[in-house]
């Protein structure tokens, strides 16, 4: 014979099999819990507790109230656990590590995330094209491609975007926030993904190696750039010459071209550029400074491409050969000429 439960273990049972329905009305502050049988309305709400819920959960699982306090910036948090992991950003403690490259991680979802990097896998595919995806979010995200949709807009530029979080991080760019800075340097970044991808240029971590040869890269999309002149694709198309491009920068680069825009201007005189490293090129006229240095003697460059001219000189290396005369030129522009004459 089964031995008898005891009157508050039948009363759980009972509990925990009827259907309850949780309600808040912070108007007036009221909790109200109601079954087939029972409708309970409780005034004030002190205790931390909740003395209708089955478990023992904290009143603020209901009411949403943050109550959970970092002492360090004091942001809220509605739950203990959510506080303590927010603490490890301020006290740095990862104590997740990855078997592959022993890189330390805050968070366990995180170390799944990032072994994704080591494995490759990809798990969700699109239904509309044959595409996959690490993240079920990336998979969405890719979504809104195929159906045009973008309902979120920018007020202060029109723009057109297609999820939340695009705008957010789309707003940063007129107001000049850029909350995220390298523990490195004094870098900041608009996004998280552009602070990791430049915090590899000081660790030396490149964890995407190209499938065509050994070539590792610290970024994915430098990873996919790079494999286009493997594969050849082009897929960014100028809608004016028909000129096709391996990314989406390229493109805009040429595209100037026929508009003449030059958006980039000079700080210390009136000239203009169309590319930006044209600009960063043109205002080391201004500083003075000359990084690169020959190996051969102690002159000094501006820029790489000047150093690599210049040691020509003493390897004597000539590439660049006419193909009426065979003569040879150590400058593309010295061939050009060349070729008028010839």
């Amino acid at each position: 014979m089964a031995p008898k439960r005891s009157e508050k273990n039948k009363k759980y049972s009972l509990r925990s099999n009827t259907r309850l329905r949780v309600e808040i009305e912070t108007e007036k502050s009221t909790h109200t819990i109601s079954n087939d049988t029972t409708k309970v309305r409780r005034n004030k709400l002190n205790s931390q507790n909740c003395d209708y819920c089955i478990i023992r959960i904290n009143i603020n699982r209901h009411s949403k109230e943050k109550i959970y306090t970092c002492t360090i910036c004091e942001q809220r948090f509605s739950y203990k656990s959510a506080l303590k992991r927010h603490q490890m950003i301020h006290t740095e403690e990862k104590p997740y590590i990855c078997t592959h490259c022993e890189k330390y991680i805050g968070r366990q979802n995180y170390l799944v995330q990032h072994l994704i990097i080591h494995t490759g896998e990809k798990q969700y595919q699109c239904n509309n094209c044959e595409k996959y995806f690490a993240k079920k979010s990336n998979l969405v995200i890719h979504q809104s491609v195929h159906n045009g949709e973008k309902p979120y807009q920018c007020i202060d530029c029109g723009k057109w975007l297609a999820h939340k979080s695009n705008l957010k991080r789309h707003k940063r760019r007129h107001t000049g926030e850029r909350p995220f800075q390298c523990s490195y340097c004094e870098n900041t970044f608009i996004t998280k993904g552009e602070l990791v991808n430049h915090q590899r240029k000081h660790t030396g971590e490149k964890p995407y190696q190209c499938s065509h040869c050994e070539k590792c890269f610290s970024s994915l999309s430098t990873l996919k750039l790079h494999e286009r002149t493997h594969t050849g694709e082009k897929p960014y198309q100028c809608s004016l010459c028909g000129k096709k491009c391996a990314s989406r920068g390229d493109l805009v680069k040429h595209q100037r071209s026929h508009t003449g825009e030059k958006p980039y201007k000079c700080n210390h005189c009136e000239k203009v550029f169309a590319q930006h490293c044209n600009l960063v090129q043109h205002q080391k006229i201004h500083t003075g400074e000359k990084p690169h240095q020959c190996s051969h003697c102690v002159k000094c460059f501006t820029s790489k491409g000047g150093l690599s001219r210049h040691q020509k000189i003493h390897t004597r290396e000539k590439p660049y050969q006419c193909n009426q005369c065979a003569k040879c030129f150590t400058r593309k522009n010295y061939l050009v000429k060349h070729q008028k004459i010839c």
